[in-house]
C-alpha cells in the first residue's frame, strides 16, 4: 500500500513537471577558484578549458586565483586547467544545473620535472585523495556520489559501504565495518576536529545510528581512508572519514527545499559581501515522520513508536584578508522516541507478558572558529577552536497484565563535552618535500548516572554515578619526499597521551607509492595505531566485598593497539576505467579483555544496540586480534552517460580474550561482494532520467550460541556457550536497491524527484537474534523489507 501511493505521487510529479518543460535555452554559471595543494594559495594566470560538447571556451584565473565562465548550457561539462610548473587537472561530467551555480575547487600540485621536461600527460585521478600525504587505501568521495549510489540517501557511511574492504552492520544503522574491524573503530572528524557520533538514535560514544546528521547539501568533497592512515590522524584503528563543509555561494543567494522519508529540510546560501567573497551557508532538516503524527495522528501511521528529530548544519567564511580567513561551523541534532503502551491492549503490546513504557532522548553537536592564514611563502596555518557536546538519556518503566499500573524499572543518563585546540602548519619546500606537523588538545568531562528502582526502598536506587575530567592531547609530524611525479614516499609519527591513565603512545607511519609505465602503481603503506577504549570503561567503579569498597576498572587500562601492513596496485585500463587489487594484514594487542568473561574482548564491541551491558569490570591489555585479507575494485567512472562499480573482499578477522583461545570475531564475515550500475538518459534537451541498482551479497555476522533454564514461571535464564562462540554465520546477507531519479530543470529552478526502493526482491535478512528471559523464546528480528522512499527537491 505505501509503495502503490509512492509510486503514483512519483508518476504524477514526473507528468506534471514533463508536460510544463520548454525547449528554450536553458543556462547557468560555472565559477571557481585554484589554489596550490598544500598550502591553499591562490595561484593567478592559470589557464582554465571548459568543453562543452563540440564547443571549446577558455579562461584565465584571477589575482585571486578565481574565473567564471557565464552563460554556459546545462549537462555534462568538461573542465581542463593547466599552470606553468603544475601538474595539469582535469575533470570530467562536471553536472550543471538551472537551479544552482557550480562552484569547483581545484588544487594543484607542483612538478617535479623540469620546465623544458615537462610534458603534459599527467591527469588527476578522480577518486585521488584530498589530503596529499595519503598514498594507499584513501579514496575521495564527491557527494553525488551520496545520492548516486542507490540506498545511499545522502549518507556518507551508507555510500562508503559500497567500497572494497566495508561491510554494512545493518540496515536500521549506518555503523560500517572496515576490514573485519568493529565500528568503534572510526573516527568521525569534521573541518579538522574529531568529533561525536553524528547520527540519530546511535548509542553513547559509538559512530553510527539510524539516520546520519550529516547533510549531503552542505557537504564538501571529503576523504575516507581504511588502513595505515598518514600520521595527522590518531585515536582511530579501522577508519576515519575526513569531512568538510563547503563555502556558500559568494555571489548569488540561493535556496533548497526537500521532502524525503528522512526529514523536511530547507537550506539557504549567499554572499555576506560580494567583494571580499564572503558567504554563508545553512540547511536545517526535521523528521517526515513526526510531522506525519502531528498532522495525521500516531494511530493512522500503523507505528509503535514515532522518531522526533531535526539537525542543523552551518559554515559562514565572514573575514578574508590580510590576516587570513575566519569561518565558523557547526553541526548539531537532536531527537528522541517515546513509546507508551500504558493505554494500549494488552494484545497489541509488543512484548507478549508485559507492557513498557520508554523514552530515549539523544543529541550530539560540534561547533568551532577556524582561522587559516599563509603566514610565510610555500605555508598554511590552520588553527581550530572548537566545542563538542554528546548526551543520552533513557528511561523504562513496565506493566503487567495483572498489574495495569506503571512500574519503574530503569533510569540512565550519559553527557560528554569536550573543548578542542588544534593546529596544522603546512610547509612546501618545494616541489619535492613538503613537511606538516600540528597538535590537537582536548579537556573533556563526561559524566554516567544509572538508577534502578528497589521497592523496598520505594525509590530509585543510584548505582553508578561517575565521572572524569581527563585531556587527550595529540601530536604529529610528516614529511613527504617526491622522487619524481610518480614515485612519493610520506614519514611521519603520531604522538597520543591521555592523562586518565596516563597512557602514551609513539605510531611510527610510512608509506611509499611507485608508479611505472603510464597508468600503474604500485603502493605499500605500514603504521602503528593506538585507540581509546569507551569512555565508560575508564571510570566504572566495581565493589570489592573483600575491602568493601569501590575499585575504578579503567584505573590501569591502556589504549588498543595496533600494526597495519598495506599493499596495492593501481592500474588506470583507461582513461575512465580503473582496476585496483590491496592486500593488508592487522594485528591487533593490548586489546581489553575481562578473566569475568574469559572469551569475551574489546575488538567486538559495537555489534548490537545491547552493547552497553559489555562486562566491563577486572579490564586487562591482555588481548590480541589479527585481520588479513584481499580487496578488488573494478570502477568505471560516469562517462557517456553510465558508470559501474564492482567491489569483492576475501578477509578474516580473528581475536584472543582472556582465554588465549583464538576465535572468529563476530565480524568476521569472510567475504563482501557488491556491484553498482547506473545510466543517465537526456529527456527533452534540459531534463535527466537516472536509474541506478545495487547489489550487495555478502557475509553475515557471527553469532554466539547459547542454552537456558527456566529459574520461575517468568523468569529464565541463559547460559552463552563459549567453547561455540561465533563458529557460525547468520544466514547470507543479499540485497538489491533500486533508484528512479528524474531532474526537471526551468529557468533558475531545478525540481529533482526520485524513488529509492530497498531490497527489491524482499529477502528476509537476519538483523539479530534475541533471547526473552521472560518467556524463555528467541526471537528473530529482520533487516529492512521491499521497502520503497520517495524524495522530491527543488532548488532555486
Amino acid at each position: 500500500m505505501i509503495f502503490r501511493y509512492h509510486f503514483l505521487i512519483f508518476l504524477a510529479l514526473t507528468h506534471l513537471f514533463t508536460s510544463q518543460a520548454y525547449s528554450q535555452e536553458l543556462n547557468q554559471t560555472i565559477r571557481g577558484i585554484i589554489t596550490e595543494a598544500h598550502t591553499e594559495m591562490p595561484l593567478p594566470g592559470a589557464t582554465v578549458i571548459l568543453i562543452t560538447g563540440e564547443q571549446t571556451t577558455g579562461t584565465t584565473s584571477d589575482a585571486n586565483g578565481r574565473f567564471q565562465f557565464a552563460a554556459i548550457p546545462l549537462g555534462r561539462h568538461h573542465i581542463k586547467v593547466s599552470y606553468v610548473g603544475y601538474k595539469p587537472y582535469e575533470q570530467q561530467n562536471l553536472s550543471l544545473n538551472s537551479g544552482k551555480e557550480l562552484f569547483l575547487e581545484i588544487r594543484l600540485e607542483e612538478s617535479t620535472l623540469e620546465l623544458e621536461a615537462f610534458e603534459f600527460t599527467y591527469q588527476t585521478a578522480k577518486e585521488s585523495p584530498l589530503n596529499e600525504m595519503a598514498l594507499v587505501s584513501a579514496r575521495m568521495f564527491t557527494i553525488e556520489e551520496t545520492e548516486r549510489y542507490a540506498g545511499s540517501i545522502g549518507d556518507p557511511a551508507r555510500m562508503a559501504s559500497n567500497f572494497a574492504g566495508v561491510g554494512s552492520i545493518n540496515d536500521q544503522s549506518n555503523d560500517i565495518s572496515i576490514r573485519g574491524n568493529s565500528p568503534y573503530g572510526m573516527l568521525w572528524m569534521l573541518e579538522g576536529v574529531d568529533i561525536p557520533n553524528p547520527s540519530h538514535f546511535g548509542t553513547m560514544g559509538g559512530t553510527g545510528g539510524a539516520i546520519s546528521m550529516l547533510n549531503n547539501n552542505t557537504l564538501s568533497n571529503s576523504d575516507f581512508f581504511t588502513g595505515a592512515f598518514p600520521a595527522q590522524y590518531g585515536n582511530a584503528l579501522s577508519g576515519v572519514f575526513d569531512l568538510n563543509l563547503r563555502n556558500g555561494n559568494s555571489q548569488k543567494f540561493e535556496f533548497l527545499g526537500q521532502v524525503a522519508f528522512n526529514g523536511f529540510e530547507i537550506g539557504m546560501e549567499g554572499p555576506l559581501s560580494r567583494k571580499n567573497n564572503t558567504s554563508f551557508i545553512a540547511n536545517y532538516r526535521y523528521s517526515t515522520m513526526a510531522v506525519l503524527d502531528k498532522f495525521v495522528g500516531l494511530e493512522n501511521l500503523s507505528l509503535m513508536v514515532v522518531p522526533y528529530y531535526q539537525d542543523l548544519s552551518f559554515k559562514s567564511t565572514f573575514y578574508r584578508g590580510k590576516l587570513g580567513t575566519l569561518s565558523l561551523f557547526a553541526l548539531g541534532g537532536i531527537n528522541h522516541i517515546n513509546m507508551d503502551e500504558s493505554d494500549t491492549d494488552p494484545e497489541q503490546w509488543t512484548h507478549e507478558l508485559i507492557g513498557q513504557k520508554m523514552q530515549l532522548n539523544a543529541a550530539s553537536g560540534s561547533a568551532g572558529l577556524k582561522h587559516v592564514i599563509n603566514p610565510g611563502p610555500g605555508t598554511k596555518l590552520e588553527t581550530t577552536l572548537a566545542f563538542t557536546h554528546s548526551s543520552y538519556g533513557f528511561t523504562s518503566d513496565t506493566l503487567t497484565r495483572q498489574n495495569p499500573q506503571l512500574f519503574p524499572q530503569h533510569r540512565h543518563n550519559d553527557k560528554e563535552n569536550s573543548v578542542v585546540l588544534r593546529s596544522h602548519l603546512t610547509w612546501k619546500m618545494n616541489a619535492r618535500n613538503i613537511v606538516s606537523t600540528g597538535f590537537y588538545i582536548q579537556p573533556m568531562q563526561f559524566q554516567f548516572v544509572d538508577s534502578i528502582y528497589r521497592s523496598s526502598l520505594g525509590s530509585f536506587l543510584t548505582f553508578n554515578n561517575l565521572e572524569g575530567n581527563y585531556t587527550l592531547s595529540k601530536f604529529f609530524g610528516q614529511w613527504k619526499h617526491n622522487f619524481s611525479d610518480n614515485i612519493s614516499l610520506v614519514a611521519g609519527s603520531h604522538f597520543m597521551h591521555f592523562s586518565g591513565t596516563n597512557d602514551f603512545s609513539v605510531e611510527p607511519r610510512l608509506a611509499f607509492r611507485y608508479g611505472f609505465e603510464k597508468g600503474r602503481a604500485l603502493s605499500f603503506a605500514a603504521g602503528l595505531h593506538a585507540h581509546l577504549a569507551p569512555r565508560l570503561f575508564y571510570v566504572y567503579q566495581s565493589f570489592n566485598p573483600a575491602s568493601e569498597s569501590f575499585t575504578t576498572s579503567g584505573d590501569n587500562l591502556r589504549f588498543t593497539r595496533s600494526a597495519h601492513f598495506i599493499a596495492g596496485y593501481d592500474h588506470m585500463l583507461n582513461a575512465g576505467t580503473r582496476l585496483k587489487i590491496e592486500t593488508y594484514y592487522q594485528y591487533h594487542y593490548n586489546v581489553p579483555v575481562t578473566s569475568s568473561i574469559p572469551g569475551w574482548s574489546l575488538l567486538n564491541y559495537g555489534a548490537d544496540w545491547v552493547d552497553f551491558i559489555a562486562p566491563i569490570e577486572n579490564l586487562e591489555n591482555k588481548g590480541t586480534g589479527q585481520n588479513y585479507g584481499v580487496e578488488l575494485t573494478l570502477e568505471r567512472f560516469l562517462s557517456k552517460g553510465y558508470y559501474y562499480l564492482i567491489t569483492g573482499s576475501l578477509y578474516e578477522a580473528k581475536y584472543k580474550g582472556y582465554d588465549q583461545i583464538e576465535r572468529n570475531s563476530i565480524f568476521s564475515g569472510n567475504f563482501i561482494l557488491n556491484a553498482l550500475v547506473g545510466k543517465e538518459f537526456t529527456i527533452r534537451k534540459h531534463n535527466v532520467l537516472s536509474i541506478d541498482a545495487k547489489m550487495v551479497y555478502a557475509g553475515s555476522k557471527r553469532y554466539l550460541p547459547f542454552t537456558f533454564y527456566q529459574i520461575s514461571d517468568y523468569h529464565f535464564e541463559r547460559i552463552d556457550d563459549w567453547d561455540q562462540a561465533y563458529l557460525n554465520r547468520l544466514k547470507d546477507f543479499f540485497r538489491i536497491n533500486l533508484r528512479i531519479g528524474y531532474r526537471i530543470n526551468f529557468r533558475g529552478t531545478t525540481h529533482e524527484i526520485a524513488m529509492d526502493v530497498y531490497n527489491l526482491t524482499n529477502r528476509k535478512n537476519i538483523f539479530l537474534e534475541n533471547f526473552d528471559p521472560y518467556t524463555g523464546k528467541t526471537e528473530t528480528y529482520y533487516q529492512f523489507p521491499f521497502f520503497p522512499v520517495a524524495m522530491y527537491r527543488i532548488q532555486f
